[in-house]
């Protein structure tokens, strides 16, 4: 994909601080309206709010969730990434090297951009661009050519989005909709009030999900053994998504026979007897 062919950003809005910024935050304590905090050397920082730009004379109470000051090397997906020049170096953890090609000056900055799965690259160089890449492909996903960055920081925006913040040696702070999905609102599943018994009805809607278990289970001939697991946490619906399934199987499972069941125990004394009765030596003719 050449770099005509990259989506692009969308430019938010800009705010004009007329100081090199070095360091951004975001409170968002007030989630109706977080508050970006920009740091400069030897000055006080200046507040603005986040979603509109504009300058925020209210009072914050810095609970930082986010912040962000310019690095040049960070892990991401389980590989090591850091800047050469205007190129990006990406190492796995088995030795293999990736060269990442597109900044035409050098990269300031490097970040981490959560989305669904893993977390994406981010990258800022001082002749003005910033990319989102895939550090397992080399994909560039995205790319902007505005505002000069030496720091990026990201937050969910209005509309529940990941942003970027964007901060440099001019003084502008930028705010870009990358327009890629991110997981800004995913978590962990609060399970508390919940019960363990397995639901009646599919409220979740997990249809596609059944049917899709459902046909990767149908039996066929020639087919191997297939094993599915299902992972989540208590009372995340387990049971009941296994429930869905096997009342869509047409083959109803082997039903065991009656008899002893088989321990541990059991089963390591009849491999003994059967040892034993082979070293036994055979009995002479009278």
């Amino acid at each position: 994909m050449t770099s005509a062919e990259v989506p692009g950003m969308e430019l938010e809005h800009i705010t004009e601080l007329s100081t090199p910024i070095t360091e951004l935050a975001i409170d968002d304590g007030d989630p109706e309206k977080p508050v970006l905090w920009a740091f400069f050397d030897g000055g006080p920082p200046q507040t603005v709010l986040a979603n509109t730009g504009e300058h925020f004379a209210g009072e914050s109470t810095a609970s930082f969730q986010n912040a962000a000051r310019s690095q040049r090397s960070l892990q991401v997906a389980g590989l090591e990434v850091e800047a050469d020049g205007a190129d990006i170096i990406v190492i796995s953890s088995s030795g293999g090297v990736r060269r990442l090609t597109g900044h035409g000056t050098p990269v300031t900055t490097l970040g981490l951009f959560p989305a669904a799965g893993e977390p994406l690259l981010m990258s800022g160089s001082g002749g003005g661009s910033i990319r989102i890449w895939n550090p397992r492909t080399g994909e560039v996903l995205r790319r902007s050519q505005r505002c000069q960055v030496s720091v990026l920081l990201t937050f969910a925006g209005p509309d529940g989005g990941v942003r970027i913040a964007s901060g440099g040696r001019t003084g502008e702070l930028c705010v870009w909709n990358p327009l890629i999905p991110g997981s800004s609102k995913a978590g962990p599943v609060s399970t508390h009030g919940f019960s363990d018994r397995v639901a009646r009805t599919d409220l979740l809607d997990r249809g596609s999900l059944v049917s899709t278990l459902t046909e990767m289970l149908r039996p066929r001939h020639g087919d191997a053994p297939t094993v599915i697991t299902v992972e989540g946490a208590w009372g995340s619906g387990k049971s009941t998504l296994l429930e869905l399934v096997k009342r869509r199987l047409s083959t109803k499972p082997t039903k065991l026979l009656p008899g002893p069941r088989l321990t541990l125990f059991r089963a390591d004394l009849m491999l003994w007897r059967s040892e034993l009765k082979a070293l036994k030596p055979p009995k002479r003719p009278q």
